[in-house]
């Protein structure tokens, strides 16, 4: 089996920093400025590395097709079979998750629906 690894760029330092002598005190309009500003910031990373996360898995997918097209078709059908197989033993959840699901859409579909026709 052909192993195919998807490199991404890394920040190299031509030299480490040195321990004592660029430190400066922390500045507490930073600080405040990151503190306020969490929530956002961790919604925006989380955002970021599930798309970038899709985008790899993706490429990864398409490497292993191109470079071992066997070796691709014998993992597509064991995970075909493994997602029948989990499908079928939770089919009850899954089916319950995704009524949840459509119906909590539904009620903010029409919040929204109501608030721009100014009823709400």
């Amino acid at each position: 089996m052909q192993r195919v690894y998807i490199c991404m760029p890394v920040k190299k330092f031509d030299s480490l920093p040195d321990a004592g002598q660029n430190q400066r005190m922390p500045d507490p309009k930073k600080q405040e400025y990151y503190r306020k500003n969490r929530e956002a910031r961790l919604k925006y990373q989380h955002k970021y590395h599930a798309e970038v996360g899709k985008y790899r898995v993706e490429r990864r997918k398409e490497l292993e097709r191109e470079l071992d097209p066997e070796l691709w078709t014998l993992n597509q059908e064991s995970r075909s079979r493994y997602n029948r197989e989990y499908y079928r033993k939770n089919r009850e959840r899954i089916r319950a998750q995704r009524k949840r699901l459509a119906e909590e859409r539904a009620r903010l579909k029409k919040r929204v629906q109501d608030r721009d026709s100014g009823c709400g």
